[in-house]
């Protein structure tokens, strides 16, 4: 792994939202004396409404701060190390995101400082000023951080085949797991816990109920996927009940190929639709990947291990169909 491209992407991804978390850390302890206790943690456009004690606030902001920069940075170097290219739009993301609890909690102590009580803190609304400062940490990081995908050979691209030859019929299913989602769904429970308790108790419980069914959904969502390919098309099933689901018919495509994908690009994990390039990702982890042309210059991506054989079915059947007697050309 190259030691300059490692530097880089640790500056953006892990680098920079440190620095936000250790100057947020730094106005705490200056204004250690000129804060309440507790904290104005909550506004609904009017004076604030509800309130938390400030250890609590500060640790539970520097906790998914930190959990936040960590797994962003490690999925970063992983891309890295396998490969994957980086995108500035990615790594800027990921740096933004980073910053986000380093610039709420900053927000939150300002508004609260030289207040006599909570009741008393300054508006909320200085978080959006904030919050532009995460957008540029963000741009600087993807300056920084961002690594274009190593370039094509050339030759040697062709099409892949499995050689099936007409006449003949083949099925096959390929799919992909992301396990560490799965392993990282109790620890999210555990800081969905932590932000409810920054709330407060008014809002507390509709708001963990509410967070955890999204947790909860997403995650199902972006666990697993599959793609089966077999005389009518492709189909790809998202997540572990295999919904939503799209289906390909071989009219639409025109070549398929096997691709390595990066973690972070294209969007992110989940189901992610760019209509400005034409992609769409059913995306459950970087690494091997199913990449199909449809007509029109669209594409869709699958994450699936060993997509060779997939990719070689589907340009033998697409080949048999556009030869096959009143299929229109």
């Amino acid at each position: 792994m190259n030691g300059v491209k490692l530097t880089r992407v640790l500056a953006a991804t892990l680098g920079l939202p440190t620095a936000a978390l250790a100057v947020t850390i730094g106005f705490r302890q200056a204004w250690s004396g000129r804060l309440p206790d507790p904290v104005a943690t909550h506004w609904s456009g009017g004076p604030p409404n509800d309130s938390s004690a400030l250890g609590t606030t500060v640790t539970v902001f520097l906790v998914i701060a930190a959990v936040v920069t960590l797994g962003s940075a490690a999925l970063a170097v992983n891309s890295l190390r396998q490969g994957e290219p980086l995108p500035r739009s990615a790594v800027g993301l990921s740096t933004a995101l980073s910053t986000v609890p380093s610039a709420v909690l900053l927000s939150v102590l300002q508004a609260n400082l030289d207040a006599p009580t909570w009741q008393q803190a300054t508006s909320g609304w200085i978080v959006v000023l904030y919050l532009g400062g995460t957008a540029l940490l963000g741009a600087l990081g993807g300056f920084a951080g961002g690594l274009r995908a190593p370039h094509a050979d050339g030759p040697g691209n062709a099409a892949p085949s499995i050689g099936l030859e007409a006449g003949q019929r083949a099925f096959w299913s390929g799919h992909a797991v992301n396990s560490m989602l799965l392993r990282l769904f109790p620890a999210t429970l555990v800081v969905a816990v932590g932000i409810s308790a920054v709330v407060g108790s008014s809002a507390r419980w509709p708001f963990l109920t509410l967070l955890v069914v999204i947790v909860a959904l997403a995650s199902t969502m972006t666990v697993k996927v599959r793609a089966t390919v077999d005389s009518s098309g492709v189909t790809v099933r998202m997540g572990v009940l295999g919904w939503p689901n799209r289906h390909l018919e071989l009219d639409d495509i025109t070549e398929a190929k096997a691709a390595k994908l990066s973690a972070l690009g294209d969007g992110g994990l989940g189901i992610r639709v760019n209509p400005l390039s034409g992609k769409t990702a059913y995306k459950v982890r970087g690494g091997p990947a199913l990449v199909i042309g449809l007509v029109g210059g669209r594409s869709v991506l699958i994450s699936v291990d060993h997509p060779e054989p997939g990719a070689g079915l589907i340009n033998d059947l697409v080949r048999q169909h556009r030869s096959s007697p009143g299929t229109a050309t």
